[in-house]
């Protein structure tokens, strides 16, 4: 008994097919989400970040008070350190490590009683980057 394939002629029924919409670059969307949280190129311009992603945080979390009231942390600026980034997105895959950017904050210690303020330039950890494909290595 032989076996014949039949093939069937797919038809649409009513008007031609459209596409209903077109679709947006899911990649571009993630890309540009993320450099809204960073903010990364204003900080490289040497702009002053506008408020949201990362700088309305801080300014969200800002000013920290002691609890007897004799000292303030107040938020300055944040910073990315574009220096420090010791490699690439191919060494970090070829050693496994995580493709990041150091997190600096520079603050204001406020004496309340003398008026005396300090100002230092603190870690906060590294932050991981996005590649250009919208992923992280981590």
């Amino acid at each position: 008994m032989a076996y014949t394939e039949n093939k069937i002629q797919r038809r649409y029924i009513g008007k031609d097919f459209q596409e209903a919409m077109e679709l947006p670059d899911l990649i571009d969307i993630q890309l540009s989400s993320f450099e809204r949280f960073l903010q990364r190129e204003t900080l490289r311009q040497g702009l002053h970040p506008e408020e949201l992603g990362l700088q309305e945080v801080f300014r969200g979390t800002f000013p920290i008070e002691s609890q007897s009231g004799d000292m303030v942390i107040e938020f300055d600026r944040y910073s990315l350190d574009e220096s420090a980034m010791k490699y690439s997105e191919l060494d970090c895959k070829q050693k496994g490590l995580t493709y990041s950017i150091p997190l600096k904050a520079t603050v204001n210690l406020v004496f309340q009683k003398t008026g005396e303020i300090r100002q230092k330039e603190i870690y906060l950890g590294d932050i991981p980057l996005m590649t250009d494909r919208g992923t992280f290595i981590i």
